[in-house]
């Protein structure tokens, strides 16, 4: 439906056909800075071959979002016409363009930089969308597209499937067309697919290998503002969340990972004093200026004690003693038990302050319903019926998620472990897990 005039040959994908417009946008400056913002900028320090990029993962998000468009222009009966393609066309826009807003080492600085600002990577990446002067011309050159720069920068803001926004396909209910907010965000969004796939791959990891994206794409039901799956297709999507909790316990979430996201915070923060962020984030063309090299390659941050020993990955931290809990369902009180601030400061009341910055808990979560919200994936039987959701899969009924809580210690310290470790564990098995124990 769409006119492919060029290729890119992906190590992932194969080949990925590309359009006029996105063509153009990938030559643009703004895009072409994701090729110097590594995917996993702090895992590249335990898997040496994560050195691929969010160039590359953008692009391939692009590629999966348009199964996922064919099947569901199909199903809305808008094969063959223009508005076919415009559906097809905007979600490989979406895709290409929902990671424009990262900054240099990704989710890292997120939570240094940008959440303290009130903002977040998608925030920023919709700026970008509508101020940069090569991305907005990509689009307005390109004017039998149907939408425009603000469309896209709406859908990069969508939180939830009430905020998409609505292009007004001929004969298609618009809470049904709302239904495309889940192949950019949820349980198997195009996003994720693709890099449970490429991070699998060039981590070595292996557990996104044989990931069957293109059944699942073309086996969702475009519903009421969401997006089902067909109960033939209910294995693959099984495999896609054995994969996500095996990467993220042993990929995103590796104990030497998480001290290298430590580290990198301590560069991001010290780094303020020579970096105005502030100027950057409210200034979208300062912003693209961002990325890795942009921080590492800065002569006076290189003499920061943070970036000398990450670029000789001389990592400070090392666990002591982990934890693993399954939470069986959400709880205020239970989440509040396991709030890494929370279980910090009761680390220190017990150690002291000399132990300020020498020992610290880290409490990585993992969902185990990838669902934005707490809805249900809905199983669709071949009549369309709901016929069951997430917590009936075949391999039994899942907590809700999985928390692995570490104590951590500088390695220059490591003589003070003893007394670490015992505080570590009467806070665990005492005090603040009285919470938890209720529920169980």
């Amino acid at each position: 439906m769409l006119t492919y005039e060029h290729m890119i040959k992906d190590p992932v994908h194969g080949y990925i056909g590309i359009t006029r417009v996105e063509k153009c946008i990938i030559d643009t400056g703004a895009f072409q800075r994701l090729r110097r913002t590594l995917q996993l900028p702090t895992s590249v320090y335990v898997y040496p071959g994560a050195v691929h990029t969010r160039f590359a993962h953008s692009i391939g998000a692009m590629h999966i979002a348009s199964a996922f468009g064919e099947n569901i222009a199909q199903r809305l009966g808008l094969v063959g016409r223009d508005e076919g393609s415009r559906l097809i066309q905007f979600l490989r826009l979406a895709l290409l363009l929902h990671d424009i807003g990262h900054g240099p080492f990704s989710h890292s600085f997120e939570e240094t930089i940008l959440y303290p600002m009130g903002v977040n990577h998608e925030i920023v990446g919709s700026r970008i969308i509508e101020s940069n002067d090569e991305i907005v011309s990509c689009i307005e050159e390109n004017k039998d597209l149907g939408f425009t720069p603000k469309d896209l920068s709406r859908a990069l803001l969508a939180v939830g499937s009430e905020d998409w926004p609505v292009l007004g396909y001929s004969g298609v209910d618009q809470e049904m067309e709302k239904s495309l907010f889940y192949v950019l965000k949820g349980p198997f969004a195009a996003d994720l697919l693709d890099y449970l796939i490429r991070d699998s791959y060039y981590t070595g990891a292996g557990y996104g290998s044989g990931i069957d994206w293109e059944r699942i794409a073309r086996s969702t039901v475009p519903l009421h503002r969401r997006l089902g799956i067909l109960d033939k297709a209910v294995d693959a999507y099984e495999h896609v969340l054995i994969a996500r909790f095996h990467m993220f316990a042993t990929v995103y979430y590796h104990k030497t990972t998480r001290a290298v996201e430590q580290l990198v915070s301590r560069l991001l923060e010290e780094s303020k004093s020579y970096i105005d962020y502030k100027e950057m984030v409210n200034n979208p063309s300062r912003y693209v200026e961002l990325d890795d090299t942009y921080i590492l390659g800065n002569p006076s941050i290189r003499d920061l004690e943070p970036c000398r020993m990450l670029l000789n990955r001389k990592i400070p931290y090392t666990v002591v003693e982990e934890k693993r809990l399954q939470i069986p369902r959400r709880n205020p009180l239970m989440m509040l038990a396991l709030d890494r601030g929370f279980l910090n400061k009761l680390l220190l009341e017990k150690l002291g302050s000399s132990y300020s910055g020498v020992v610290y808990i880290d409490t990585p979560r993992l969902p185990l319903n990838p669902m934005l919200r707490d809805d249900e994936v809905l199983v669709i039987s071949g009549d369309r019926r709901v016929i069951k959701g997430f917590e009936e899969m075949s391999f039994g009924t899942l907590s809700h998620s999985v928390a692995i809580v570490r104590l951590y210690m500088d390695k220059r310290h490591l003589d003070k472990r003893e007394q670490a470790v015992k505080a570590f564990r009467e806070i665990i098995e005492t005090s603040s897990m009285e919470t938890l124990r209720s529920f169980y």
